[in-house]
This record gives structure tokens, sequence and C-alpha cells, in this order.
């Protein structure tokens, strides 16, 4: 059950009014046609089609966010004659997904998981408020611009060059070269969301402290990665995950999802968060 998600934040009372709008949720993460979803959304809300295309590019299961009731009832209608199942939830409860903190160490003990912050003490959370467990891969590249000296001055924040004796004052042309490099980002990121009160913990598998796992610890990061999560997940008696860690546990590395952005990780984590209760959450209760 997730009551707090529709009236608490953080332990603290949401008071914010939207006017009654709304955000549009996928019901599931199937593949969507992306040029007919736009389509729907350029016409129903009068915007122009490349900015409706880009929100069903970029949705993640998000598909929009304070739309008044009335566009929102229409889009809903269009989308599920397509195929495309969706649900509402009022903007006043749909509240962003708690801001993670980024752990590198935390031990899966019986007194309790325990994670170590990065400003403080370490936290016990007990492991039935361990309620989501998502994540997934992140990958794309980055091309960065630096700048170079023949005399070996560095790396510089800009991409101009200027000219510039080597005492730091202008004036002479220092030699001074541009270059364009390519910087591949691929890494496991998860998340793990809590409750009593609401908060997330971030980890990334190349970047996580593994030794509580002892003689069981493995040789390569993904296993041990594997061996916590597990270990968590056994634990936590009303955990949900995410269909990325569900393959992940799996060895099933093929269907863990693949994300070209934060941005889009962000959105897909908000989705999870609104889909466990508005959709699993109810369909326990029936």
């Amino acid at each position: 059950m997730f009551p707090w998600a529709c009236s608490y934040y953080n332990g603290v009372p949401m008071e914010i009014s939207y006017n009654d709008t709304y955000a549009i949720l996928q019901m599931n993460l199937d593949p969507i046609d992306i040029t007919e979803v736009g389509r729907v959304l350029s016409a129903v809300r009068g915007i122009p089609l490349a900015d409706g295309t880009r929100l069903a590019r970029h949705a993640y299961g998000v598909v929009d966010e304070a739309v008044p009731l009335d566009e929102a009832e229409q889009i809903k209608e269009r989308l599920e004659q397509m195929g495309v199942p969706v649900f509402l939830v009022q903007m006043s409860q749909f509240h962003p997904y708690p801001v993670p903190v980024t752990t590198r160490n935390a031990d899966c003990l019986d007194s309790g998981f325990n994670v170590e912050l990065p400003y403080g003490p370490q936290e016990t959370v007990q492991y039935e408020d361990v309620i989501l467990v998502s994540g997934g891969r992140l990958q794309w590249e980055e091309t960065v611009t630096v700048v170079e000296s023949a005399d070996s001055m560095g790396i510089f924040s800009r991409s101009q060059s200027f000219g510039f004796r080597m005492d730091g004052q202008y004036g002479e042309r220092s030699t001074v070269h541009r270059k364009r490099k390519k910087t591949r980002i691929d890494q496991f990121l998860f998340r793990i969301l809590c409750r009593n009160p609401v908060r997330s913990f971030q980890i990334s598998k190349d970047e996580f402290n593994y030794d509580y796992l002892g003689a069981r610890k493995a040789m390569d990061t993904v296993s041990n990665l594997r061996l916590f999560l597990k270990d968590l997940v056994d634990r936590s008696p009303h955990v949900l995950l995410g269909q990325s860690v569900a393959a992940f546990l799996e060895t099933d590395l093929r269907n863990v999802m693949k994300f070209s952005s934060m941005a889009d990780f962000e959105e897909y984590n908000q989705w999870l968060f609104h889909w466990c209760y508005h959709v699993q959450d109810q369909n326990e209760t029936r």
C-alpha cells in the first residue's frame, strides 16, 4: 500500500493546487507508435506536431503533464482506441519521485538495510519499509570540446581559444589546439525507494562497495551487484521490482531497459513510482 503517496512527500503534507489538471501515464511500457501518439497530442492540445512527437518519444510512461481534464479525457480515449491504455493522475497527487541520495556503501544485515550516507552517519532501514527497486542501463555518447596549449597548460573549460602569453597577460598568441573528444557513458544505476519517511537511495555498479559479501564476493562487479540486490529483495517482504531489476536478477541483460539520457531515466522512475500506487496497489486491494 502507498497511502502516503497521495498526500505526503518526504513526510511533509503537499498543499499545491494544480486547478484540476492531470498527468497522463501509460498502463504499461509496451512499444507505442510515436508518430501516431504525437498526432493525438498535437491535435488535442493544439501544439505543433514536432512538440507532440517529442513528448511521445521521451515519454517512458509519462505521456504528458498538467493537462486540463477535458483534454486529458480526449487523449485517453484516442490513445486507448489505438491500443495504448493509459490512466490519469490529478496533478495535486502527482508528486515527484524523491530526490535520490547516492550511496557507495550499503549492507544487507540481519538487523536491517544499513546505508552509509555521504553527508553523515549510517542509516538503518527496516526491510518492511523497502517498497520499490528500479533501475536501468544508461548509455550515450557526449562530445566535449577541449582546449590544449602547446606548453601543456591543461584543459580549459571554454571551447574557444584566446590570444595570451603563458604569464597570463593578453598579447602574443600561443599555439592552442581545440579538440572534440567523445566520451561514452555506460553504467548501471539502481534506485531503492523506502518509506517511513519516504526517501530514495541510488547505487552505481562501478561505484559501490561490496565488501559485506565477504567470501561470496566475486571478481566482477555485475555479479556482486546481483548478489547485493538479491539479498535486499529476498529480505524485503513488500518490495516491488521494476522490469529492469527483474531482468537483471535473472541474468537477462538484454531486457534491462536502456536510457539515452538522465532525463529519460528520471521520467521512467517517475512513471514507475505512480504505477505502483495507482495501478499495482489498487489491483491488490480488489
